[in-house]
């Protein structure tokens, strides 16, 4: 470890992170969750066991457990959101680590937390049960009624040692279900796209019958931008789409967590009381070698999300290693790392409304597997556009996609709103697709500055890039 370690974290990294701002982390997480002893990762580092990981064939070495992640979290002053092993785990040792993380030192679990170096409680608020219980890939993998009774077992217990804790449940909608079976070996048990109240709507099926043992449902999302859903054939076949559709498929996944959720809701009306929302802890879309493609992806995501935030509390990127590229000696933010310092710093709280006389192009797909039934996006094709105010209403904020490669022209007009002549953009745009920042070599993707004189009318949006405007009201 350098030197200049901040308690076992790199310097470099701990400084890129904290500036990013990120709000909360997610961990341990991920397929190996299901084979993970939290007691494995606890006490004197030099004396924790290595342990065989059978989800990605790597040796676990258990050098960051609990207090690690913890630590870091206290670092970056972010929250910490911790998974509980569902799959060959049982409720008691849930409940255990709730305990060695949230009891008191009279408790059995917080008097070893204090002989581990820590006294007080950490008091840490999120906490989910399992991950994608619903894939074949995972360890301990169930059906949807196995799942069912463990995750009410686990909720009883560890609301048991704290009632205060927010539960989340590894959900799926039929979106989700039906996007994954590409990662499937067994026969499907009927053709696609699933149906709602099927034994493949996991989140159905928990909303049914779980709903008073959890705060908020889980749904992932990994859309593949290259390929489409073929009904007749049953497979995801490649697609030589433009960047412009290619970028689509990620926020019509988001846009079909909504459409779900307007289902849930007609067919179980008692939900409007319950006051449960998803929290999508995993998400991303293109390949992880399509360059600047995946940042226009994440962008257009992230603006979906936001006009669905009434029912999406969360969105969790997979992973914060996208955010930043680095090696043994040096690191630097990635394109997309520049994308959630922007609007973290930048974008507003409040949504505005975005209207437009250029509605979205369909893309290929099959609706209820790869597409929503009605399209994504802002009425302003081929851009994407939202806006908000900040929380103290004194600023408006346009954050605008162009995923093309020509200028595109947008004709702006505010309804109810007049500025003053000053105003700031923040842009983010690459001359060709495939450029990436490297770390050690100088920055070829940077957020660049600048002042406006006037609010234009007419504006002139650069080739592939992500735009930001901050605008004063008067």
């Amino acid at each position: 470890m350098r030197a200049d370690n901040i308690q076992g974290f790199r310097s470099d990294i701990v400084s890129l992170l904290r500036e990013l701002d990120s709000g909360i982390y997610r961990w341990p997480g991920g397929n190996m969750l299901a084979g993970y002893d939290w007691r494995d990762g606890i006490g004197d580092i030099d004396k924790r066991p290595p342990r065989y990981d059978y989800a990605w064939n790597a040796v676990e070495s258990n050098d960051v457990g609990t207090e690690e992640f913890l630590i870091l979290c206290d670092l970056l002053n972010i929250d910490p959101y911790i998974c509980v092993n569902i799959g060959f785990g049982d409720a008691h040792s849930a409940a255990q680590w709730v305990e060695y993380v949230n009891g008191t030192k009279d408790t059995p679990m917080g008097r070893i937390r204090a002989f581990n170096g820590h006294p007080e409680p950490y008091h840490v608020e999120w906490w989910s049960i399992g991950n994608e219980m619903y894939g074949q890939w995972q360890l301990g993998h169930m059906s949807i009624e196995h799942y069912i009774l463990k995750h009410n077992m686990f909720a009883k217990a560890m609301r048991d040692v704290d009632p205060t804790i927010k539960l989340i449940a590894s959900g799926a909608t039929p979106f989700e279900t039906s996007t994954t079976v590409r990662h499937h070996r067994k026969p499907l048990p009927s053709r696609l796209p699933y149906e709602f109240g099927s034994r493949e709507d996991w989140s159905g099926q928990l909303l049914a019958h779980a709903s008073d043992n959890f705060d908020f449902l889980a749904e992932h999302l990994y859309p593949v931008t290259t390929q489409a859903f073929d009904a007749d054939s049953q497979k995801f076949v490649p697609v030589d789409d433009p960047i412009v559709d290619q970028v689509r498929r990620v926020p019509n996944r988001v846009k079909a967590v909504a459409e779900s959720w307007d289902h849930y809701l007609k067919t179980m009306p008692r939900l409007k009381n319950k006051n449960i929302t998803f929290a999508l802890d995993e998400w991303t879309g293109g390949s992880w070698r399509s360059g600047f493609v995946r940042t226009l992806c994440a962008a257009e995501g992230l603006h979906e999300i936001f006009r669905h935030s009434d029912i999406i509390t969360m969105g969790g990127y997979t992973a914060v290693t996208s955010c930043v590229r680095f090696t043994e000696t040096d690191a630097c933010y990635s394109s997309i790392g520049l994308l959630f310092k922007l609007y973290r710093h930048h974008f507003g709280t409040i949504p505005v409304k975005v209207s437009g006389n250029s509605p979205q192009h369909p893309v290929k797909g099959t609706i209820g597997v790869d597409k929503p039934l009605v399209i994504s996006g802002s009425d302003t094709y081929p851009l994407d556009i939202v806006a908000a105010l900040t929380a103290d209403r004194k600023v408006v904020t346009v954050a605008i996609v162009n995923p093309t490669e020509p200028i595109q022209e947008l004709n702006l007009n505010f309804k109810g709103a007049k500025f003053p002549k000053n105003a700031k953009k923040f842009q983010i745009a690459v001359p060709e697709i495939d450029v990436r920042n490297t770390s050690g070599e100088d920055l070829v993707i940077e957020i660049q500055e600048s002042a406006v004189e006037k609010v234009p009318e007419k504006m002139q949006v650069a080739p592939l890039s992500i735009s930001l405007y901050e605008l004063e009201l008067r």
